[in-house]
């Protein structure tokens, strides 16, 4: 399995690649949504987890660009978050989403 791993804190995304990596899986790394939406052009990714709140493109914006992609609709997409407030909950919710993740 090939997980593309979205965040702009790269020690989270060190911590979190060791343990995917850990159980055999293929990471591929990406800071912001746009960096993300290069490398999902150029690879076949199975799995996105991707922060909300990131620079340059943040991960709703990122999310809506990914389900816009034909090979990418049905692909699973996690969304994690230092927040769990009422705002973040809300522009979340969506049936396209398959889970939320309070880092932390």
């Amino acid at each position: 399995m090939k997980i593309l791993l979205v965040d702009d804190e790269s020690s989270y995304r060190m911590l979190v690649k060791h343990a995917l990596e850990s159980e055999q899986w293929t990471v591929r790394e990406a800071g912001n949504g746009q960096e993300a939406l290069d490398i999902l052009h150029d690879e076949a990714i199975d799995l996105v987890i991707s922060d909300v709140y990131m620079p340059v493109m943040d991960g709703i914006k990122f999310h809506k660009n990914v389900r816009a992609m034909a090979k990418y609709q049905a692909v699973p997409f996690i969304f994690v978050s230092g927040f769990d407030d009422p705002y973040t909950l809300g522009v979340i919710q969506n049936a396209r989403i398959e889970a939320f993740v309070r880092k932390g």
